[in-house]
Parts: C-alpha cells; structure tokens; sequence
C-alpha cells in the first residue's frame, strides 16, 4: 500500500463514530440500549476517548453494523505489515 491509499482509509472507529452521528439515536438511548454509560458513547462522538472493544461490540449490534472485509487492497497470507 502506498502512501496516498493509506491517507483514504477510514478507521473502523471512524466509522461508528459516523454511523452513531448519522443514526436516529439520542446519546442516552443509544447507550441504554447497548448497556454502557452515555458519557462513554458522548465521549466517543466528541473523539475525546476510545471505548472497549465489548462496548463497540455492543453498538454495532444496536447500530446494525458489520465488520467487512475490503478486498480492493488483498494482502497475500505472508504478509506481515500488521495492517488490518
């Protein structure tokens, strides 16, 4: 991966964030239904913190979300540059 392709990609956090922006969710009701605390996801929104890995879990259930794979940049099985 070169350069520019590494500055286009968007973290997966980036993307709950976004999605948690963009979704009819109040911050409290989000957080009651994924059984966390609404600063953590307040705090989360404002960039301010991460959140454990359980809690984004969590939200990604409520949200609907998945984790896909990108097969546009395939790395071969060797390859270890310990990028996701």
């Amino acid at each position: 991966m070169n350069e520019n392709e590494s500055d286009n990609i968007v973290s997966v956090s980036e993307q709950l964030r976004a999605s948690i922006l963009a979704s009819s969710y109040s911050t409290r009701r989000l957080a009651r239904e994924a059984d966390t605390h609404f600063k953590t996801i307040l705090r989360f929104r404002r960039g301010e913190w991460g959140m454990r890995l359980e809690t984004f879990d969590r939200l990604c259930k409520v949200l609907n979300l998945r984790l896909v794979a990108d097969n546009t940049n395939e790395r071969s099985p060797n390859d270890e540059t310990g990028t996701c």
